[in-house]
């Protein structure tokens, strides 16, 4: 009869069992990877605390797809966007149509993008919540009541014109 005998308290980083059981180098690479894609591409760590970005991966060690290369350049700015904008669209419309029966109030709020530009954002308050609408570039304007009016103006066309267009 032959004995195998398995020395389970080896040091740590060793090659024990349990590494092997989780394929450990292979995790430990992948973790390399998503990093150097991280640092080399520019993103922010604030990335990993978006659900999407587990959810990716996750579904991606759940299904292995012989032969998949993720979305390339073009793809992501043109059909995917198209198709998540849509998305969303169809996510928002409830709350839109809700809007031809309750009162919605439109509010504005200023502030400056990263570099530096004036804006004047304009959401839409109703009980079910605020929704983004519109934000309209004011560089080089004075900030004055004319220029929110005037904003608000072309805020108002494009609501008014989205919701005709539904109708």
């Amino acid at each position: 009869m032959k004995v195998q005998v398995v020395q389970v308290n080896q040091r740590r980083g060793g090659n024990n069992i349990m590494d092997q059981a989780f394929n450990k180098e292979a995790r430990d690479e992948l973790d390399c990877i998503i990093a150097r894609m991280f640092y080399t591409g520019g993103l922010l760590f604030n990335l990993t605390r978006n659900p999407w970005y587990t959810k990716a991966f996750k579904f991606a060690a759940n299904n292995p797809i012989t032969g998949y290369k993720p979305p390339g350049y073009s793809s992501l700015r043109t059909t995917l966007l198209q198709h998540e904008k849509s998305h969303v669209e169809r996510l928002i419309e409830p709350i839109r149509a809700i809007w031809k029966q309750k009162e919605v109030s439109i509010c504005s709020d200023g502030w400056a993008d990263a570099q530096k530009r004036p804006l004047i954002n304009f959401i839409a308050v109703t009980e079910s919540g605020p929704m983004f609408l519109n934000s309209v570039n004011v560089e080089g304007e004075v900030n004055t009541d004319i220029i929110l009016l005037r904003s608000l103006k072309i805020v108002l066309k494009k609501l008014v014109l989205k919701m005709s267009c539904k109708s």
